[in-house]
C-alpha cells in the first residue's frame, strides 16, 4: 500500500519539490504506508520507514514511488523530465513552440532498502532502483540499476560491488 502525496501536500517542509509549469507534466509522489507520523520520518502499519533528509529536491514532473525503508540524504535531486535538445533551436524557444514534445518525462521507482547517500543526482534516465541498493555520496546516475543489493559511486555513476551479506 502507498500514499499518494501530491502538490496539495505540505508537511515535508524541508523537502523542495518541483512541479513542471506545464499543465501535462504533473506527476505524483509515492510513499509507504497510509499516513504521515512527522516531518521526514514516515511509518506505515507494517512498521516501515522512508527517511528523507533536509534540502532534497524532488522532481515531480512525472510520479516518483519510494519503496519501504529508503533512506535518502541530504541535498539528493530526483529528476524526472528533460528538455529536448535534439533541435537546433534553444531549448526554452522550442518548448515555447512545440509543448508537448519539448520535454520529456520519466517516472522513478526507487526499491526497498535503497540507501541514497548525499548529494546524489538521478538523472531522468534512471527510471528505477532495485531493492537494497547503496549509492555513494556525490554520484551521478545515469542509467536503471537493475542489480539487487548492489553499491555503486562515481560520475557517472558504476557499479564497485555488490553488499557483503548478499554475494
Amino acid at each position: 500500500m502507498h500514499t499518494l502525496l501530491t502538490h496539495s501536500c505540505s508537511y515535508i517542509s524541508h523537502l523542495r519539490i518541483h512541479y513542471h509549469p506545464h499543465p501535462p507534466f504533473s506527476g505524483n509522489l509515492f510513499l509507504p504506508g497510509p499516513s504521515p507520523a512527522h516531518a521526514h520520518l514516515r511509518r506505515s502499519p507494517d512498521d516501515s520507514l522512508v527517511f528523507l533528509s533536509p534540502s532534497c529536491l524532488l522532481d515531480l514532473s512525472a510520479d516518483i514511488t519510494l519503496s519501504p525503508w529508503v533512506m535518502i540524504g541530504p541535498s539528493c535531486i530526483l529528476w524526472t523530465h528533460q528538455h529536448t535538445f535534439d533541435a537546433s533551436t534553444p531549448p526554452l524557444l522550442y518548448e515555447e513552440k512545440f509543448p508537448s514534445t519539448a520535454i520529456s518525462t520519466h517516472p522513478k521507482s526507487i526499491g526497498a532498502g535503497v540507501w541514497l547517500s548525499s548529494a546524489i543526482t538521478l538523472l531522468p534516465q534512471c527510471t528505477a532502483i532495485a531493492d537494497g541498493v547503496v549509492i555513494g555520496a556525490g554520484a551521478i546516475v545515469t542509467k536503471p540499476i537493475t542489480e539487487p543489493f548492489s553499491i555503486w559511486a562515481g560520475n557517472p555513476a558504476r557499479f564497485i560491488k555488490f553488499r557483503k551479506d548478499n554475494q
